[in-house]
């Protein structure tokens, strides 16, 4: 068990430092497979030792060795954010991890992590979610369906209908509102998120999300820190409600039949 736990870190950690080099590159229209990372600043070509992950940045005290201007907290976060992710998608994984499809269809998810995690920090500082990793988002969730079907064909058709409760709801927000109140990525995304979560868990999903949103955004906006003008990035939210959805949304749905439903027969 510590030896599973200490690769899921240390997979975490390489695909979080993976993740800060892919979404400046997507922004800067750089190759993703090709070319040297560089400091965003003086554009040095960095060594491999500049690019350990956490532990290079401590080193460095977060300055670049070359030039020392100041590195992002962006990039230690992401990285600690994707290591503790990876190990709480296997801590709290609603499945039995046993068979090949089992292993493969956890296996997709830590990569679907990987692809929210960028669409997560993309969103929050250029305030939109790129194409090229919603759609490849949308793709891991029509394959999580392909491969679930195989141990359980009935879940087939739960989880195309979480693709159309996902979709048909942030469609009827964005057209409803004519673009005002969201973005068309979050459309896109959704039909990912409905994929994964399947009908019931989705709508866990979307409850987060918008709970989540609140309890964030409410407070900027009576401290004045941003003005209800001011777009605000609801694609985290949305991720934010994927995760919970994923591995806590059984639960928490039995919670809720149990308490509210079943307590009143």
């Amino acid at each position: 068990m510590v030896m599973l736990i200490s690769m899921l870190v240390l997979l975490g950690l390489a695909f979080g430092s993976f993740v800060n080099a892919l979404v400046w590159r997507l922004h800067t229209h750089r190759p993703i497979a090709t070319g040297r990372s560089m400091c965003v600043y003086c554009h040095h070509q960095l060594a491999w030792y500049d690019l350990i992950p956490v532990i290079s940045w401590v080193l460095l005290l977060g300055e670049c060795r070359y030039c020392r201007k100041p590195i992002s907290w962006q990039y230690p976060l992401v990285e600690l954010a994707a290591a503790s992710l990876f190990v709480i998608s296997y801590s709290a994984w609603p499945r039995e991890l046993f068979g090949p499809y089992e292993l493969v269809y956890f296996g997709l998810w830590l990569g679907a992590v990987v692809v929210m995690m960028a669409l997560l920090v993309y969103d929050l500082r250029w305030l939109t979610l790129p194409d090229n990793l919603n759609w490849t988002f949308v793709l891991s969730g029509v394959l999580s369906i392909a491969i679930i079907g195989t141990v359980d064909s009935g879940l087939v058709f739960n989880h195309l209908a979480g693709m159309a409760v996902g979709w048909g709801f942030f469609a009827l927000l964005y057209y409803g509102s004519r673009g005002r109140w969201l973005g068309g990525g979050d459309v896109k995304y959704a039909l990912g998120m409905g994929a994964w979560l399947g009908e019931s868990r989705v709508l866990v999903g979307l409850l987060a999300a918008f709970y989540s949103a609140s309890l964030v955004i409410l407070p900027l906006l009576l401290l004045k820190i941003v003005g209800r003008k001011q777009p605000v990035p609801f694609g985290p939210f949305l991720i934010i409600g994927t995760i919970v959805g994923m591995l806590y949304g059984q639960d928490l749905i039995a919670w809720y039949q149990q308490w509210f439903l079943l307590g009143e027969a």
